[in-house]
């Protein structure tokens, strides 16, 4: 098993290993969340089948602990891959879906590092901690401008130009516009 990382918030510690003979990313979240617990899954089972592949609400331990299949693909924000308006534009497109699909359940956190571009290209999501109950985000509007706005984020650390040249690309307005939001 391989580590790959140690994340420290004010309550709670989570530690990410990946097992390369099962393909599969393995989280501890060191603290216990029955209702988040039994959300998650429940929520996670219906909307992404077959992405939790074991989990438990481990007591003796004071953890909970899952198992979650690894998606192969590239990172939405790998540097070395050049991304064209369209595909940048379908990918964005593919968060407002899945939102129109989840709803009122919603991802949360739309970080590129989240998001994989398969080899037969198409999107998924990765890391879904944050799938849950819509408290945090309201309404559809103010969650297309999250993702907007975890969208430009991203992209600052990598190709701020292409996605100001994006923005600026008639189907990314048009599509914007749809929801009210005119850039």
């Amino acid at each position: 098993m391989q580590f790959i990382s140690e994340n420290f918030w004010k309550t709670y510690r989570r530690t990410v290993y990946f097992d390369p003979i099962n393909a599969c990313y393995i989280k501890h979240f060191h603290y216990l969340n029955q209702d988040w617990y039994t959300d998650h899954v429940k929520i996670v089972n219906k909307y992404f089948p077959g992405y939790i592949l074991n989990n438990k609400f481990n007591t003796a331990k004071n953890r909970m602990e899952f198992k979650y299949k690894a998606i192969e693909g590239q990172t939405f924000n790998d540097a070395r891959y050049s991304y064209t308006y369209e595909q940048i534009n379908s990918v964005f497109e593919y968060c407002i879906r899945d939102i129109e699909r989840t709803w009122p359940y919603k991802l949360n956190d739309w970080a590129l590092s989240n998001i994989i571009i398969t080899p037969n290209n198409h999107v998924k999501y990765v890391d879904l901690d944050t799938f849950h109950d819509p408290t945090e985000l309201p309404s559809k509007i103010k969650t297309v401008k999250q993702i907007k706005k975890d969208f430009e984020g991203g992209f600052q650390k990598t190709d701020w130009k292409k996605f100001v040249m994006w923005r600026k690309h008639n189907t990314c307005q048009k599509l914007l516009q749809q929801y009210g939001i005119i850039l």
